[in-house]
């Protein structure tokens, strides 16, 4: 795509092939792509590939999404499915998840402030099929009430923040591979067990502060 700026939504959809991103900004209203293949990065850059105020929705019916770094007003969800990977990067704030879903890859978000729910719903928030890979920088994963998630049935789990992790596992175990607050605590529910992925010495669940984990007792409510 060429750059695209516009004060209202943008609304672009591809039904033959890919979606390749310089740079697409609203400053007044939502962006929404549609693609048969992938929707990507052309330069892959540290720079905002997609700006929204009001929200992003992305949708690859046969591909992955991403790498793409996005910059959202605060308030302004993002919402994103495709069958192969879906990888997003929140370049500002806190990274507001409507539902991000890849049925066939890794779900890998990446915020430089936090990831939370954007509906504050028991609903889930993010799919990965292949696995999941989350990263608040300077944020909490989950912050209240939980960031609820389906990792699909032997995939791995990984997530590091600043502050705190919370993690609702919602079908099946949390496999842990990796799960990190630095300075905050960890609180991990699962619909299942929560269990040891990679099944070596290495730690699967790390804090600063608390490590909690229980048995879900408000899923399907």
């Amino acid at each position: 795509l060429p750059i695209f700026l516009a004060a209202l939504t943008v609304n672009l959809e591809n039904q033959s092939g890919a979606i390749t991103i310089d740079s697409v900004t609203s400053t007044g209203g939502s962006v929404i792509l549609k693609s048969s293949g992938n929707i990507a990065d052309a330069g892959d850059t540290n720079v905002a590939d997609i700006t929204a105020m009001t929200g992003l929705d992305l949708a690859s019916t046969s591909g992955s999404i991403g790498a793409l770094d996005i910059e959202m007003s605060s308030g302004s969800r993002v919402r994103a499915t495709a069958s192969g990977n879906v990888q997003l990067r929140e370049l500002t704030g806190t990274m507001l998840v409507q539902r991000v879903e890849s049925t066939g890859g890794k779900a890998i978000l990446t915020s430089d402030g936090g990831i939370v729910d954007g509906l504050g719903t028991n609903d889930v928030d993010v799919i990965g099929g292949a696995g999941i890979e989350l990263r608040a920088s300077s944020g909490a994963i989950g912050e209240i009430g939980g960031l609820e998630i389906d990792s699909g049935s032997s995939a791995p789990v990984v997530a590091s923040a600043k502050n705190r992790v919370w993690l609702v596992e919602t079908s099946g175990d949390l496999r842990a591979d990796g799960i990190t607050s630095s300075a905050g605590g960890v609180t991990l529910v699962s619909a299942g067990g929560i269990v040891d992925h990679s099944n070596t010495d290495l730690a699967d669940v790390s804090a600063a502060t608390d490590i909690s984990d229980r048995k879900s007792t408000r899923l399907n409510s």
